[in-house]
């Protein structure tokens, strides 16, 4: 949640708090068109944690001389990149927010 509301700019509270979870979502966000934002952003999230990591063994799966253990392999290293690029994204908004302090 703390990095779905810094993706969306809402950061600010926490950061001004000192702590994760410190405060709720805002009513902008909560009425408005972020409401929308913050589902696509929920969907992606889905997506590259859980159907990205599965595709990739699939496909490592149904390569030429390949393995149950190759597409386990190939299964963590899209989680390994995926999670890197998350944390990566969460770190940008978090300065980017901080940075407009």
């Amino acid at each position: 949640e703390a990095y779905r509301r810094a993706l969306l700019g809402q950061a600010r509270a926490e950061i001004e708090l000192g702590a994760l979870y410190g405060v709720g979502w805002s009513a902008s966000v909560v009425r408005g068109r972020l409401r929308l934002l913050d589902a696509l952003v929920q969907c992606l999230i889905y997506f590259s944690f859980d159907v990205v990591p599965l595709l990739c063994g699939a496909v490592a799966l149904r390569a030429e001389g390949a393995t149950p253990g190759s597409a386990v392999v190939a299964v963590f290293q899209a989680l390994g990149v995926v999670s890197i690029a998350h944390v990566l994204l969460f770190f940008l908004a978090w300065t980017a927010t901080d940075l407009r302090l």
